[in-house]
């Protein structure tokens, strides 16, 4: 039994005076004025986190109060014992000392004498665990916001609504210090919310960061009496074969069949899905219109709620075209050489484009070949003496379902060269070029007038290619000697090649040896001139006459004051007035061909 002071002190004053009435009678009695003493032990001055204090005393004690004992840097978490052994159990609260005693007169002995105080004792913590924490909530099924309590084995700091992850909701509210907080959250969806601290978010006094805590789940159903609509779609209104009805509801429905749908012109070959999104698989019976609905009251949500009908879906279904377009080569009018067709490829309906190297082709190759309407023109030349052939063969081209062509019939032609028949040798047939100025001199001569007809005068920049540029009718004065020319003002500086064609009565012809000749250019050598200039400037682009040039001046700012382009350069140098020109330095850059730059540079002065 536990004895409260007050009466104790009575009792020790009925002692008192019981003491002296025997005293008084030549009778001795004990009595005890000795004060309890404490002695402290923690058993260790070093600790890393709530460590125990034992109190011996010097004799028995009651009244132990936890209040009234002294702790710095510390609580009290519980106490425990009797008479002369007690335990305490203390929680540092930050790194650092943490200090403990007993205070005078907090207990007394049975005789009533108060403790004395004890000495301080001092304990040295040094915290090196990172905190734990545990997320716990009363219920875990809920249906509107709800308190996720959050308990840190130990008081932390820095801990923000933010730091939470919270799947299927948001934190609205955080209250709470030290190791106890609370944390409200508003659920998303119906369904699982998820919550989690993750580690390293906080620290405690110590500067020890925290450990994840445990995943939370609560299932948020909120009180439902709405019904499920219902919307049917799919990707492409017009089909040719089976396809596919996307079946989404505005929640989580349960209990949908294959048979809960209505479709016409058509059947359900296989539902899959679950939650709020199905898929149905639809194939057409006839072709036409395939129309597809859920009627109402069909399927319920989680709280018996009968779905609403769902949209009207109509696809149209057209039979698939799997007939091969076939291809024609028909020969167009009548071929004016023996070595060159013109063929009309036709096909049976709309196919993709056809390409000249689809064209399969023995003994020729491709002339021309061009698109006319919903048809080709292709030309073909022979390449050979013998037989030609064309086809187009199977599948180069696709119709719009896909199908690939059907191979054409071959279509050929046998081709024979006819020996050119040449006229008697001409025993004269000489060709001269010289220079006159910026003109070639073509002179030839000859000694078979009275056969001949008429000339040609061919010119060409290389040895092959040659364009027939002047004809000379003949003067038939008989099988003497004589002489012709022919002024020739090309278009570009360079080498030049011609040669005589002569023709006779018969028409045939024989033609002259080639000769070439160079046209060069004598004049200035500098780009620009005068450099320095005033007011005008001349570009010296004579010896690219007749080629196409693009011509740009420009500052040191890199600001563009003039470009030009010119299809062909004249022969003439091109004077350009830059009196509007500021004075100072400028470029100038020539791009012939537009491949080929060159660049100099000028000054304005003035």
């Amino acid at each position: 039994m536990v004895t409260s002071i007050p009466f104790r002190k009575f009792l020790i004053c009925c002692l008192l005076l019981l003491s002296a009435s025997l005293s008084f009678a030549g009778i001795s009695i004990f009595t005890d004025s000795i004060p309890p003493a404490p002695t402290l032990n923690a058993g260790s001055l070093s600790v890393g986190g709530p460590f125990l204090v034992n109190i011996q005393f010097s004799e028995p004690v009651m009244g132990l109060n936890p209040a009234e004992l002294f702790v710095e840097n510390g609580v009290v978490v519980d106490i425990f014992g009797s008479e002369m052994d007690y335990t305490v159990q203390i929680r540092p609260l930050a790194v650092g000392i943490v200090r403990f005693s007993i205070p005078a007169n907090v207990t007394t002995d049975e005789a009533g004498n108060g403790n004395v105080p004890s000495g301080t004792l001092s304990v040295t913590f040094t915290d090196e665990d990172p905190p734990t924490v545990v997320l716990s909530t009363p219920s875990e099924m809920v249906d509107s916001i709800f308190p996720v309590l959050i308990e840190f084995s130990e008081p932390v700091t820095g801990l923000t609504i933010d730091d939470f992850n919270v799947s299927n909701g948001a934190g609205l509210e955080l209250t709470g210090i030290n190791n106890s907080y609370t944390l409200t959250v508003n659920p998303g969806a119906v369904g699982a919310v998820a919550i989690f601290l993750p580690s390293e978010v906080v620290q405690d006094t110590a500067g020890n960061l925290n450990l994840v805590s445990n995943f939370l789940t609560v299932n948020f159903s909120p009180f439902d009496i709405q019904p499920p609509t219902v919307v049917l779609e799919t990707e492409a209104l017009e089909v040719t074969s089976s396809f596919f009805v996307v079946t989404k509801f505005s929640e989580t429905i349960e209990g949908l069949e294959i048979t809960d749908f209505e479709i016409m012109n058509g059947t359900g070959l296989d539902l899959s899905g679950n939650g709020s999104v199905y898929s149905i698989n639809v194939m057409p019976i006839a072709e036409g219109e395939v129309i597809i609905r859920l009627p109402e009251e069909r399927v319920l949500d989680l709280f018996d709620n009968a779905n609403t009908a769902s949209n009207e879906l109509i696809v149209n279904y057209t039979i698939p075209d799997t007939e091969r377009p076939t291809v024609t080569l028909v020969e167009t009018g009548t071929a004016a050489d023996d070595d060159i067709r013109e063929l009309t490829i036709g096909f049976s309906e709309m196919v993709s484009t056809l390409t000249p190297d689809e064209v399969s082709i023995t003994n020729g190759i491709v002339l021309g070949f061009s698109p006319a309407n919903d048809e080709y023109i292709l030309e073909v030349i022979a390449t050979d003496e013998g037989v030609v052939t064309v086809q187009i063969p199977e599948n180069v081209v696709e119709d719009n379902a896909g199908n690939g062509n059907l191979a054409s019939a071959v279509f050929s032609w046998e081709f024979v060269i006819t020996p050119l028949v040449e006229p008697e040798p001409d025993p004269i047939l000489n060709l001269n070029l010289s220079l006159i100025a910026q003109e070639v001199a073509v002179d030839w001569e000859t000694n078979t007038e009275e056969t001949n007809a008429y000339f040609e005068v061919w010119h060409g920049r290389d040895e092959i290619n040659f364009t027939m540029i002047h004809t000379q009718e003949s003067l038939n004065t008989g099988t003497e000697q004589t002489s012709y020319e022919y002024l020739h003002t090309p278009q570009v500086f360079g080498i030049h090649f011609y040669f005589i064609r002569q023709y006779d009565q018969s028409g045939m012809y024989q033609d002259s040896e080639k000769k070439s000749i160079e046209l060069t250019y004598e004049g200035p050598t500098a780009l620009v001139y005068p450099n320095p200039a005033s007011d005008y400037i001349t570009l010296n682009t004579t010896p690219y006459a007749g080629i196409r040039c693009e011509i740009m001046i420009f500052n040191e700012l890199g600001q563009i004051f003039l470009y030009e382009t010119y299809d062909a350069l004249p022969f003439e140098p091109i004077t350009l007035n830059v009196s509007g020109f500021e004075k100072g330095a400028y470029g100038i850059q020539f791009w012939i061909k537009e491949t080929n730059k060159l660049e100099e540079k000028f000054l304005i002065v003035r």
